[in-house]
């Protein structure tokens, strides 16, 4: 007799919006999978961001928290120039006072970020901690998409802090080319193509597919 049984992308698609037993391996095994660390590490900067959200949404794709990270039909990942830090916990208290799957799915969420950055990076969002620790029922819970909304808006910070000292080293080029062993024309060519990406992430929080 053939078992009729519904399709699902991942384990995590299959059970749904129904809350996880952890008590079980099954849960277990999804919890531990779902909050390791990405491959590759954020070091916090902003030249790596996009990389990092890119392997975010695969994961989130996987585990099922796209609707968590979605925002009026923007998914954070993608607009997070244009989704604002209210709006993102606007939507997190109302799940965290339910301890539903979502509230779940943000524990997971947090524990994944904070074991794929490097510690420079974890260091300094820690120092925000106001921005992604909520107080709900008397009770304080680190939230995955607010933890998420600070390490990109603490790499765009680096990005504004940065771009004048890479704009005043475009005008220097004279100065770095005296300075180069030999006039190394390759290593000039080199640094300025360093120079004009890094300051095209200046224009990283806007819509992008």
């Amino acid at each position: 007799m053939a078992i009729n049984i519904p399709f699902a992308h991942s384990p995590a698609h299959a059970s749904g919006i129904q809350l996880l037993d952890y008590t079980t391996k099954e849960g277990q095994h999804i919890y531990r999978e779902a909050t390791a660390p990405l491959a590759n590490k954020f070091d916090g900067e902003p030249l790596n961001l996009k990389p990092f959200l890119n392997r975010i949404k695969d994961k989130a794709n996987q585990f099922n928290w796209l609707p968590m990270i979605t925002y009026h039909d923007m998914l954070l990942t993608n607009h997070y120039g244009e989704i604002t830090c209210m709006e993102v916990e606007e939507k997190v208290v109302i799940y965290l006072a339910a301890n539903d799957r979502t509230a779940q799915n943000s524990d997971q969420l947090f524990h994944c970020i904070s074991r794929s950055l490097m510690t420079e990076a974890y260091n300094k969002v820690a120092n925000e901690s106001e921005c992604y620790v909520l107080t709900v029922n008397g009770e304080q819970i680190n939230d995955g998409p607010c933890f998420l909304k600070a390490v990109i808006d603490s790499a765009y910070t680096n990005t504004r802090s940065s771009s004048a000292v890479i704009r005043t080293n475009l005008t220097n080029l004279d100065r770095y080319m005296d300075a180069l062993e030999q006039n190394d024309i390759t290593k000039f060519n080199d640094y300025i193509k360093a120079q004009i990406k890094l300051l095209a992430v200046e224009k990283l929080p806007v819509t992008y597919s």
